[in-house]
C-alpha cells in the first residue's frame, strides 16, 4: 500500500505518462485511408525525387502553401537534396495518425515514415505529414529528412 502522502505524486506521475505516451500508441488508420494518403505521398515524392520541386509545391496542402512561397519551397528542397544527394532507396516503415504541428490548425493528420537511403546519406528517416484538405483529399503538409 502506498502511504497517503505519496498517493498524489503517484497519480500525477501516471497522468504525465499517459499524456506523454498516448499519442505514440494511436491506432493505425483504416486501410482505405492509409491507401489514399500513401498514394498522395507517393505522387508528391515522385515529383521531389525527379527534382520537380515547383510542381511538388502545387501538391501541398493549402495550410502549407499559405505558410511558404513556392520560391522558398524550391530553395529549401534544393538545399536539402544538395546535401543528401539523389534517392537510392525508400521503404515505407510506418503510417499513423499524428497531432497537428504547432504552427498548423487542428485537423486530421497522418504521418508516414520511410527508411530511406540517399547517395550522400546512409539510412535516414524520411517523413511526410499529410492532412485532410478542404477538398477531402490527403495532401502533404510537411516533408522532412532526418539526416
Amino acid at each position: 500500500m502506498v502511504p497517503h502522502r505519496y498517493r498524489i505524486h503517484l497519480i500525477l506521475i501516471c497522468v504525465v505518462l499517459v499524456i506523454l505516451f498516448l499519442p505514440h500508441v494511436s491506432d493505425p488508420p483504416e486501410p482505405e485511408v492509409a491507401e489514399q494518403a500513401s498514394a498522395s505521398a507517393k505522387t508528391f515524392l515522385a515529383q521531389v525525387d525527379t527534382g520537380e520541386y515547383a510542381q511538388s509545391w502545387e501538391l501541398l496542402a493549402e495550410i502549407t502553401k499559405n505558410q511558404i512561397s513556392q520560391q522558398d519551397w524550391v530553395q529549401q528542397l534544393e538545399k536539402l537534396y544538395a546535401k543528401a544527394g539523389p534517392l537510392e532507396q525508400r521503404q515505407q516503415k510506418e503510417i499513423s495518425y499524428g497531432n497537428a504541428p504547432a504552427e498548423d490548425p487542428d485537423g486530421k493528420y497522418l504521418i508516414i515514415t520511410y527508411d530511406s537511403k540517399f547517395e550522400r546519406s546512409e539510412q535516414v528517416a524520411e517523413t511526410t505529414t499529410l492532412t485532410l484538405d478542404k477538398d477531402d483529399r490527403w495532401r502533404v503538409a510537411g516533408y522532412h529528412i532526418n539526416q
